[in-house]
């Protein structure tokens, strides 16, 4: 009886050991992934003629975070030459 307890335990074992680990990612994987995360929660948006990039994320009711900025893409922001 002790011999198969043995077996079970190990075979249980390595079972838990196969299923419990998370794919290994390469830095770049991550960083794409983290990217896209980052993006999905950007929404840009025009006010009195200017560009703005809104940054929203709240990851519970408590927790939230908001950020606006100058779109850098904005119409304002073209180089224009007075030669």
């Amino acid at each position: 009886m002790n011999k198969i307890m043995k077996k079970l335990v190990s075979i249980l074992a390595v079972c838990l050991a196969l299923t419990s680990c998370d794919p290994v990612q390469t830095h770049e994987e991550w960083q794409r992934e983290q990217d896209y995360k980052c993006a999905t929660r950007i929404t840009k948006f025009n006010y009195e003629g200017h560009s703005y990039l809104l940054y929203q994320y709240q990851a519970n009711t408590r927790n939230a975070v908001a950020g606006i900025c100058h779109d850098e893409n904005c119409p304002c922001k073209k180089y224009i030459p007075t030669d």
